[in-house]
C-alpha cells in the first residue's frame, strides 16, 4: 500500500511548512490596510498616498529621491512654460527686457535648450522670468489656464532647488506632480 500512496511522512513535512509558511504570510499581512482612492485627475489622490507613507512608514529611499529630483526640476520648467504660453495667449508679453524676453519666446517655441536639468544658469533665468513684473501678471491669471499648485512654491524657491547638491526633502516630494495613470 505505501508503494501505491507515496511515503505520507515526506507529505505530511511538506503540508506542515506550506501551512507555516501560509501563516507566517497572514501574520505579517494582518496590520495591513488597503485603500482604494478614487477622484478626477489633479484631486490629489497620489499626495494623499505619499502622505500615507511619511506618516506610518519611514523616509523615501535614496532612489526615490533621486527620482523625485527629476520630477521637481521637470515641475519647474513645465510651470514656467505654462505661464508664459498662458501670456502669449492673453497678450500679454515681456515688455522691459528684450533679452528675458528673447529667452520667454524661445520657451514658449519650444525652442529653449532644456535636457531636463535645472542648472544653476537656467535657475537664474528662470527666476529672473519668475521676478518679472508681466510674468507675475500672467501668473495672476493662473485661474484661467492649467497650472500645478505647485508652481509659486517651486518658482518663488528655483535658486534652492537648482543647487548642483540639492535633495528634495519631504515637502518638495509631496508637492510634486507627476502625471499618473
Amino acid at each position: 500500500m505505501a508503494l501505491c500512496c507515496g511515503d505520507q511522512g515526506e507529505g505530511s513535512d511538506l503540508d506542515r511548512q506550506i501551512a507555516s509558511q501560509i501563516q507566517r504570510g497572514a501574520r505579517k499581512t494582518k496590520n495591513k490596510i488597503k485603500i482604494l482612492l478614487l477622484g478626477a485627475g489633479e484631486s490629489g489622490k497620489s499626495t494623499v498616498a505619499k502622505q500615507f507613507r511619511l506618516i506610518h512608514e519611514d523616509n523615501f529611499t535614496d532612489d526615490e529621491t533621486n527620482f523625485y529630483l527629476t520630477i521637481i526640476h521637470s515641475n519647474v520648467y513645465t510651470s514656467m512654460r505654462s505661464i508664459l504660453v498662458a501670456g502669449d495667449e492673453f497678450e500679454i508679453r515681456i515688455k522691459d527686457d528684450e533679452e528675458l524676453a528673447a529667452v520667454a519666446e524661445e520657451i514658449v517655441e519650444e525652442e529653449f535648450e532644456w535636457d531636463g536639468e535645472l542648472t544653476k544658469s537656467i535657475g537664474k533665468t528662470i527666476k529672473s522670468l519668475w521676478d518679472n513684473k508681466y510674468v507675475q501678471r500672467m501668473y495672476e491669471r493662473r485661474a484661467e489656464y492649467q497650472l500645478t499648485d505647485s508652481a509659486e512654491f517651486y518658482l518663488s524657491d528655483v535658486m534652492r532647488l537648482c543647487k548642483s547638491d540639492y535633495q528634495p526633502n519631504d515637502d518638495d516630494i509631496l508637492r510634486s506632480r507627476v502625471k499618473t495613470t
